[in-house]
Formats: C-alpha cells, sequence, structure tokens
C-alpha cells in the first residue's frame, strides 16, 4: 500500500470514530448502536492494517457555514487571509486561488515563489470557500 493511500486510510479512520463519537454524545445512537458501529470500524480497521493516535482523531474538524456563499471577492478575502482556497463558481472543479504571504497562487504553482495575478473574476458574486483545502 503506497503512502497516499495509508493517508487517506487514516484520514478515513479518524473521521469514522469522530462521528460516531459525535453521534454517540449527541445521543443520536445508543450505547449498543455505537458498539456496533465500533465493532464495524474496528473490523475495517484491522483488515485495512490502519493505526491513528488519539491526537489524530481529534484533528478531525467539521465545518459549518449558516452563510456558504456565493461570496464576492470582497467577502471572501477573510477567508483568503485566514488561509483557505477558494474558487469562483465559473472555474472547474480542481481550479482554486489561495494567498499566502507572498501573494496569491493557485493549483499550477507548484514551485516556492510562483504567484498569479488577481482573477478577473473579482467583481462577480460567486466565489466559494473549498473548506477540505485549509
Amino acid at each position: 500500500m503506497n503512502e497516499i493511500t495509508q493517508k487517506k486510510n487514516r484520514e478515513i479512520l479518524a473521521k469514522a470514530v469522530s462521528c460516531r463519537e459525535f453521534l454517540y454524545h449527541f445521543d443520536f445512537i445508543t450505547d449498543s448502536e455505537s458498539e456496533k458501529i465500533h465493532q464495524k470500524i474496528m473490523k475495517w480497521q484491522k483488515r485495512d492494517m490502519v493505526s491513528i493516535s488519539r491526537e489524530q482523531i481529534e484533528s478531525v474538524n467539521m465545518f459549518y457555514d449558516d452563510n456558504p456563499g456565493p461570496f464576492t471577492w470582497d467577502e471572501i478575502q477573510e477567508y483568503i487571509n485566514a488561509g483557505y482556497k477558494v474558487r469562483h463558481g465559473s472555474w472547474e472543479e480542481e481550479k482554486f486561488i489561495a494567498r499566502d504571504s507572498e501573494g496569491y497562487y493557485d493549483e499550477s504553482c507548484t514551485v516556492g515563489g510562483k504567484y498569479v495575478a488577481i482573477p478577473k473574476e473579482i467583481d462577480n458574486r460567486g466565489w466559494y470557500v473549498i473548506h477540505e483545502y485549509k
């Protein structure tokens, strides 16, 4: 199993455990349902030979955005400055723009120090936050 698959499996396991704990904590599932889910998770974990730490489980984030967009360029700046990647609704799914201390970059900027101009869509409402890529 390659490192990318191992990393993805660790992420899946951490999310599964975190979700079970969340559901149990807020009384969505009973003790017996929680135990049944726990056993299924453990079976998957053993079959795929995945192990994680408590810290990895606690690193799972659930996002809720009461105002998910679309945003204007001015509105989306708060997210960009907080380290989130964003995309315009007219772009392909893989395309994004983000910002670091030096400037704006996109999915094509794999070499450090390469930056892009502010996109032409800045005047349009239609910007969305890509939460999973922060």
